[in-house]
């Protein structure tokens, strides 16, 4: 009988263990913002709506429309809609938060007042009216002014050199970069926390890169600051939620996602540690990076250095030449450039 007790009971503590759940580390994301390696982005008004749209019964005199990037569907991609017009006070925003190209039933317009710098806005998903996508609308950007010269004048407006750029983007010819034209916009699609992990204290966050509201989609990713303490960048910090990785001697995978990016529970796993696997397009690209073959024709370029003297890039041909391609607007393209002039 004493035995039988000793097996059972040692039958229960295996069965107790085989069930027992994984250890699992909750990290709630408080925090709301955008990816740090996010580039600037101009969006470009015009006077008259791109699209068919039901504007309201009021005096339009002066309005501008615009459209923003929403999301990704099988046919392309959904745009959100939005029109405003000048008031004293600042600006009248009437936005198609619900996406039916009809400016007269989504509520009260918003004032934008011209003391503010940044305006904040959501839609709903149609699928689900908890999973929110969020849009950041400024007037300048958040950068030091030694950066913003290169953007704006003295009085708000586009330099003509910015100007002529994005309205060749948003092909929009009429566009001339004038204050109240145009807004620097970014999307707000990333939430994020800290946590003690091992011996260390890392920034965590979960990003939407479908920006779609729902933060656990097929492409959606985990962000730890690992490379970059305390920065979280997609190309750096990416993990993909079936990958594992490492903290001291932790191997770490995501277990559970909240849809709409509250939390995230990161599970003890004994699987090998794995890479992120990126997205169909970045492998496209990153094959094309190790199979393109220069055309002869490059050498024939002949291109004005910053001094103003006259270089040929047939004079490299043979060494070792790198060719950097920037634009002002790209807030990694500067950070960069340090590193490149010491590389020099």
């Amino acid at each position: 009988m004493f035995a039988t007790r000793i097996y059972l009971s040692s039958l229960f503590i295996l069965l107790g263990c085989q069930f027992m759940p994984a250890q699992v580390l909750r990290v709630d994301l408080p925090r709301l913002g955008s990816i740090d390696d996010e580039g600037l982005h101009v969006s470009v008004s015009t006077p008259k709506p791109t699209m068919p749209l039901v504007l309201p019964n009021i005096d339009t005199v002066g309005a501008r429309f615009y459209s923003l990037f929403y999301t990704r569907i099988s046919d392309g991609d959904l745009l959100v809609y939005f029109m405003t017009i000048p008031t004293r006070a600042g600006q009248h925003i009437f936005i198609d938060t619900n996406l039916n190209n009809d400016l007269r039933d989504d509520g009260l317009p918003h004032l934008f007042p011209d003391s503010s710098n940044s305006f904040i806005f959501q839609v709903a998903s149609p699928r689900d009216p908890n999973a929110l996508t969020r849009f950041l609308l400024q007037r300048r950007p958040d950068l030091p002014e030694s950066s913003l010269v290169h953007f704006l004048d003295v009085n708000g407006n586009l330099q003509p050199r910015q100007a002529r750029f994005w309205a060749a983007a948003a092909s929009a010819s009429s566009f001339t970069g004038a204050r109240g034209t145009f807004f620097f916009d970014s999307r707000l699609s990333l939430k994020r926390g800290s946590t003690q992990i091992g011996s260390q204290k890392q920034e965590i966050g979960l990003f939407d890169y479908n920006n779609d509201g729902f933060f656990n989609g097929k492409d959606d990713v985990l962000l730890v600051d690992f490379p970059h303490p305390g920065k979280l960048e997609y190309f750096a910090c990416s993990i993909a939620f079936d990958d594992v990785f490492a903290f001291d001697t932790l191997r770490l995978t995501v277990s559970n996602a909240d849809p709409y990016g509250r939390w995230v529970e990161l599970a003890i796993t004994s699987k090998p540690v794995s890479v992120f696997k990126p997205t169909k397009a970045e492998n496209l690209a990153r094959d094309g990076f190790t199979t393109t073959a220069i055309d002869e024709a490059l050498w024939a370029l002949q291109v004005n250095s910053i001094e103003g003297d006259t270089i040929a890039l047939s004079h490299f041909r043979g060494r070792f030449l790198l060719l950097n391609f920037w634009g002002e607007w790209c807030k990694p393209c500067l950070d960069e450039i340090p590193v490149l002039v010491k590389a020099s």
